[in-house]
C-alpha cells in the first residue's frame, strides 16, 4: 500500500515538474510562469489527506529547489509547499475522499459515501407522488 501510495504521488508530481520546467518556463507570460505543481499538490492533498498532501508538497519543494532556474535558499520552497498541501488536505472531509485503484486491498468497490441515502428512489417517488416523504 505504501509502494503504491508513493507512485499515486511521485509519478504526477515527477510528471508536472518536468512540464512546468520544460514548457512552461518557456511561455512568453510578462512576469509569470504557471506553477502546475502547486495544482498537483493540491490534487493530491483533496485526494489522499493531509499527510500524503504535506509530503507530497515538501517533495514538489524539493524538486523545485534543485530544479535548473532555482534562485532561493534550498528548503523554502519545500516549506510553502509543505503548507500548501497539508491545509488543502486538511479542509476536505475524509469520506469526500476517493483515489482510483485504492479503494481497498481485497478487490472489492468502495462503499458509497454516507451522505447518499439508501432508498434514492422510494423516498423521490414518495415525494413525488403526496407531496413530502412518507415514512
Amino acid at each position: 500500500m505504501i509502494v503504491r501510495q508513493g507512485l499515486v504521488i511521485g509519478i504526477p508530481l515527477l510528471l508536472a515538474s518536468i512540464i512546468q520546467v520544460t514548457l512552461l518556463s518557456r511561455l512568453g507570460l510578462p512576469g509569470a510562469t504557471p506553477d502546475l505543481l502547486v495544482v498537483t499538490v493540491v490534487a493530491v492533498a483533496l485526494a489522499m489527506g493531509p499527510v500524503q498532501g504535506a509530503f507530497a508538497g515538501f517533495l514538489a519543494g524539493a524538486i523545485i529547489d534543485v530544479s535548473p532556474p532555482s534562485d532561493t535558499v534550498v528548503g523554502v520552497n519545500s516549506i510553502v509547499y509543505l503548507a500548501i498541501g497539508f491545509v488543502a488536505g486538511y479542509i476536505v472531509d475524509n469520506r469526500d475522499r476517493t483515489v482510483f485503484g485504492m479503494s481497498s486491498s481485497s478487490g472489492s468497490p468502495a462503499r458509497p459515501p454516507r451522505w447518499v441515502p439508501r432508498s434514492w428512489i422510494p423516498s423521490w417517488a414518495a415525494r413525488a407522488c403526496c407531496g413530502t416523504a412518507c415514512r
